[in-house]
């Protein structure tokens, strides 16, 4: 990529991840991922894999069951009003998926370096270049974001975002 469409890239994703935190502090978000942490606290890792292998072998219909649909319907508006966003989904306190805007492939995420590393830093971070997500099926890159409660600041929930790149004509 040369270094002018680089430049453009960088300035239209770092837009593109200060819109996508303030969607983060939207109400119906927020109250879906607090609702999210306290019906799953106590929950067990048997638990917690029978859930991830039920997600992993079942069709969308598992995505209305233990999602919020009202989350989900607030990342997808979101991700039909700015086009860059190819898959965007929030996980839990616990690493459980709170709501998304297409089904990922897995439903826990506590077991990858990215959730952990949101809920150890309390920051975003990204990977340098682009990189194939399986579950959105495109060359993208990830950003990795916090949930904080607005009053507190503590990390409550981590978001995943994948930002197209604009593969036209530079």
């Amino acid at each position: 990529m040369g270094a002018e469409r680089r430049a453009k890239f960088e300035r239209q994703f770092q837009r593109d991840v200060e819109l996508l935190q303030v969607k983060l502090q939207d109400e119906a978000i927020l109250d879906a991922v607090r609702a999210s942490n306290e019906r799953h606290r106590g929950i067990s890792l048997p638990e917690i894999e029978a859930l991830d292998r039920q997600w992993r072998t079942s069709g969308d219909e598992i995505m209305a069951k233990l999602t919020d649909s009202k989350c989900n319907n607030q990342l997808k508006l979101f991700q039909d009003t700015f086009k860059g966003f190819a898959e965007i989904f929030v996980a839990d306190a616990h690493g459980l998926n709170v709501c998304q805007t297409n089904k990922t492939t897995d439903y826990y995420q506590a077991d990858e370096d990215w959730w952990v590393r949101v809920f150890e830093t309390g920051k975003v971070y990204r990977l340098p270049s682009l990189e194939f997500d399986e579950s959105a099926g495109v060359f993208a890159v990830p950003v990795y974001l916090p949930v904080k409660e607005p009053t507190t600041g503590k990390v409550v929930a981590a978001a995943k975002a994948v930002i197209l790149e604009d593969l036209g004509t530079p």
